[in-house]
């Protein structure tokens, strides 16, 4: 059964369900002339009919129909002129069109063709042969819708799979970057760029040494955002409030501020991107704590060192006077002596016995200052074993550092 109605348009609808079956919609331009329209109808399918091809340009952009049976006789323009107008919009390119007409000849069918016509049908017409040709040119475009909407989806899955290739080479950017960051202050706009290359807009939060270090995307302080990061800071690692998310890690809390909350999977696949980079700034700041301790502990040592080497040149100069001013004592003893051999009338040999005394106390003077000279090079040594020892010392705890972040660098994904 069909139902039919009339309007100032000048067409009238046939239509009517089949259980189970998608209705077909076909527009028909001045073609209820030439076809029968129960072989159209009798399908179930929905048949506008159009004396005018400008009224049926105009329904076609508001609804796209699934057919057009076009006359290539029509009021105002040809209906190879109409034909050309649907192929002008590139959305209306697959929109299977049949030419009806009185015309057999083969001029006008290659008009047809060549104004983007699908299929061509002349009077006198053969019901069947029409209707095969409307079945043929319907499993058509099936078949093409088919093979756009499969097209689509591919592109659609590659273009989100080069989306997310490129979010993951931003997170591996940041973690190669991190290496560089020798400040709190280099670290932050690191974490930032890596979300600016998300398209992400984020604040941070650190917490260094009993100080809260904050960092913005626009560079804009917000007290509000300050206050969240005291409440969020203990309420667990990852928390989604609105079209915001915040990770939080021991020394490094961000809130993002644009996350994609209308796409579950996108929104998804930040949430872990953010997690990743949020574990690794926060790894780097223990690492920035490490390095910046060890630094502090052996500038205070240098400096130790340094005054135990002013007090060593010290007594080494100290040592080296007295050792002359020794000298210039035993030399004057020794002419005192000489000069009072005259007055005391000792005999040859006591004056050989007190010179050789004189001589042998010289010469034991001299064995304890020449023996004491070798703790210049003693000093030397230890002090170059304990710079040896701080530098160890410190590579070491550098190391020990860097073990424990690749310990910690185990990522939990949300």
């Amino acid at each position: 059964m069909g139902e039919t109605a009339y309007n100032s348009n000048k067409f009238f609808v046939i239509h009517m369900d089949l259980e189970g079956r998608k209705a077909v919609r076909i527009f028909c331009i001045n073609a209820h002339k030439l076809v029968d329209k129960d072989v159209l109808s009798e399908n179930g399918d929905d048949v506008q009919f159009f004396d005018l091809g400008e009224a049926c340009l105009e329904a076609i952009q508001k609804s796209t129909p699934d057919l057009v049976v076009l006359n290539t006789e029509t009021a105002s323009l040809s209906g190879f002129e109409i034909c050309k107008k649907i192929r002008e919009d590139t959305k209306l390119d697959h929109l299977p069109i049949l030419f009806v007409s009185s015309d057999s000849s083969i001029d006008s069918r290659l008009q047809s063709y060549a104004s983007g016509g699908d299929d061509y049908v002349s009077v006198p017409i053969d019901n069947s042969e029409l209707k095969a040709k409307i079945k043929m040119l319907l499993k058509r475009k099936t078949a093409l819708d088919a093979a756009r909407k499969e097209v689509s989806d591919v592109t659609s899955s590659t273009l989100d799979i080069l989306k997310s290739m490129g979010e993951v080479s931003a997170v591996i950017h940041f973690l190669q970057g991190t290496c560089a960051c020798n400040s709190y202050e280099s670290l932050a706009q690191k974490v930032i760029k890596a979300h600016q290359d998300l398209e992400l807009e984020i604040a941070i939060q650190m917490r260094v040494n009993g100080e809260k270090l904050h960092f913005y995307t626009d560079g804009l302080e917000n007290p509000l955002e300050e206050s969240v990061f005291e409440y969020i800071k203990d309420k667990g690692r990852l928390i989604d409030f609105g079209q915001r998310t915040a990770v939080n890690y021991p020394y490094m809390s961000i809130i993002v501020r644009n996350m994609p909350a209308d796409n579950k999977d996108m929104h998804g696949r930040i949430r872990d991107h953010v997690a990743i980079i949020g574990q690794g700034a926060d790894s780097k700041v223990k690492g920035l704590l490490a390095e910046m301790a060890v630094k502090s502990q052996r500038e205070h040592l240098i400096t130790i060192i340094n005054r135990i080497e002013k007090t060593i040149v010290k007594i080494d100069g100290d040592y080296k006077l007295q050792q002359r001013s020794s000298g210039l004592i035993l030399a004057s003893v020794g002419e005192s002596l000489e000069e009072s051999f005259l007055s005391l009338a000792l005999s040859g040999e006591q004056e050989e016995y007190l010179r050789g005394f004189i001589g042998e106390a010289e010469d034991k003077i001299n064995f304890i200052f020449d023996s004491g000279l070798k703790l210049d090079d003693e000093f030397a040594v230890i002090l170059k074993q304990i710079n040896e020892a701080l530098d160890d010392s410190a590579t070491d705890e550098i190391e020990e550092v860097a073990e424990e972040e690749l310990d910690d660098e185990t990522v939990t994904l949300f």
